[in-house]
């Protein structure tokens, strides 16, 4: 299966497997999948597009 450049943009920047789906605050990226987002705040608390650290994370739903 071949995966355009929309479905690409969706995926986590840490994976690249599972959808974007966890915003990172106070920096308001939303780059990682909920799995990513944990592991992230427990072992690396910096974010990964921006290196801010990760204060909290709000899951986002999104609409298909």
């Amino acid at each position: 299966m071949a995966i355009d450049d929309d479905d690409e943009d969706q995926l986590c920047k840490v994976c690249l497997d599972e959808e974007k789906d966890t915003l990172i605050m106070p920096c308001g990226h939303l780059c990682v999948c909920h799995d990513c987002s944990i592991m992230l705040k427990e072992k690396n608390p910096l974010c990964p597009m921006c290196r801010q650290a990760i204060g909290s994370l709000i899951p986002i739903k999104r609409k298909k």
